[in-house]
């Protein structure tokens, strides 16, 4: 019976074992069940990786079975699925990880809803355990939108109260303010680069901002 330190320490010859690939190969049918792969679902990939000890030298297989994971219907990876000799604590921990990857970046479609709905139901999971398991994913994502929008209102010298108009005078202030060209006869390289990081920054957090206002978020 295969278990979650099974999955976590398969080492076979060429880089990767049958289990590893098909979950992965699931978490990719997941990711595109929510319409186009989002950079925020490769960045969930990348932590399923480290969670099980995988590195760089996975990169490859790991891609090309997500990629065949998005090619397959859902029925066809449920099958796939229902067919594997699992514990049910594992079956929590792959039903976690299919959950964590549809709050990486977005909102439940419903075609993820029904997927992973079914795949509970295929498995014999308890509708509460199902449940609980989507509810801790989600509130583990709105821990980490709320720890983002802290940090990248902390940038912009805003608290966490400020909203949309004074999030953007802010932003034009502050880039107004560091535009290199107005230090560039005052200050000597080191200093230049130091404004020009600040400023990166300062337009990294305004274009996370408002891609979570765009969502709604």
């Amino acid at each position: 019976m295969f278990n979650w330190r099974q999955l976590r320490r398969a080492r076979p010859l060429h880089g990767e074992s049958a289990l590893q690939r098909l979950f992965f190969l699931y978490l990719g049918h997941v990711a595109k069940l929510a319409g186009a792969v989002q950079a925020a679902q490769i960045q969930q990939l990348e932590q399923e990786m480290r969670r099980l000890s995988l590195g760089s030298m996975a990169v490859d297989w790991i891609a090309a079975a997500c990629s065949q994971g998005k090619q397959l219907n859902s029925d066809k990876v449920c099958a796939q699925l229902q067919r594997l000799t699992l514990a049910m604590q594992d079956k929590s921990d792959w039903l976690a990880a299919g959950w964590r990857m549809v709050y990486a970046s977005t909102s439940p479609t419903m075609a993820q809803l029904g997927f992973l709905q079914q795949l509970a139901q295929r498995w014999q999971m308890s509708p509460i355990v199902a449940l609980k398991l989507q509810h801790e994913a989600q509130q583990q994502a709105k821990g980490r939108l709320v720890q983002g929008r802290q940090a990248a209102l902390q940038v912009l010298g805003l608290n966490y109260a400020a909203q949309w108009p004074e999030i953007k005078r802010a932003y034009r202030r502050l880039t107004s303010q560091l535009h290199p060209d107005k230090y560039a006869a005052v200050a000597d390289a080191q200093q230049v680069q130091q404004i020009t990081a600040r400023l990166i920054a300062v337009q990294q957090a305004y274009q996370y901002l408002k891609q979570q206002a765009q969502r709604g978020v």
